[in-house]
């Protein structure tokens, strides 16, 4: 209650910077929020040119399609962590941004045992979710297209049962990501080989500007 929502209210987390939410997506939201009447859309402020030019077009896109935005779209202010912690703790389901993964998001997420619907494109930086799936053994919620995104997320806010069951997988499988020091083994194992290519010692030290 104290972030607005009721208990009948499906949660959908929309928390990426805003500069990731392209125009090209905003069908995906449409398609969700058209087959899941009780959905809220949750999006964090940024800076107020930002907010306003989303808010503005995603107005007139769910206009055009007779949706009224202000039941299904919420902006909330910057959270403080316990807030931004609470407000993953509290939602249904957390939606990935196409074109531009979460990375720190995806992994907040994930933390609190909320299900991330990703859509893993073909650059790198659309790709931080699915790594991250990938590393725990999970891959039940990557989307293969946008019509399965949608399939995904729909699925997530109606079957409470379904998604309970995906909650519990992630509350066994996150712990592969968040123990897991192969990648800093790793990292530290090249870093000398890398050093000496520039002809510098792994115990100097480097002055910076």
């Amino acid at each position: 209650e104290s972030f607005g929502f009721c208990e009948r209210d499906v949660v959908y987390l929309c928390v990426q910077n805003l500069s990731k939410y392209l125009p090209q997506h905003d069908d995906l939201l449409l398609q969700i929020v058209r087959r899941q009447p009780l959905a809220k859309l949750v999006f964090i402020e940024s800076e107020a040119a930002v907010n306003m030019a989303l808010q503005s077009r995603l107005r007139a896109t769910f206009g055009a399609a007779s949706i009224d935005f202000d039941r299904h779209i919420r902006f909330l202010p910057r959270l403080d962590r316990d807030r931004y912690a609470a407000l993953n703790r509290i939602a249904d389901v957390f939606l990935d941004t196409p074109g531009w993964s979460g990375c720190n998001s995806t992994l907040e997420a994930l933390w609190c045992d909320l299900p991330v619907v990703t859509l893993p494109g073909g650059l790198m930086r659309a790709r931080h979710s699915v790594a991250i799936y990938r590393a725990m053994q999970y891959t039940e919620l990557i989307a293969l297209d946008e019509a399965h995104y949608v399939e995904l997320a729909v699925r997530l806010g109606e079957d409470h049962a379904w998604r309970e069951q995906q909650r519990a997988r992630i509350a066994v499988s996150k712990f592969r990501v968040i123990n897991d020091r192969a990648p800093s083994e790793a990292l530290a194992a090249c870093l000398p080989a890398l050093l000496a290519q520039f002809g510098v010692s792994p115990n100097a030290s480097v002055a910076r500007d």
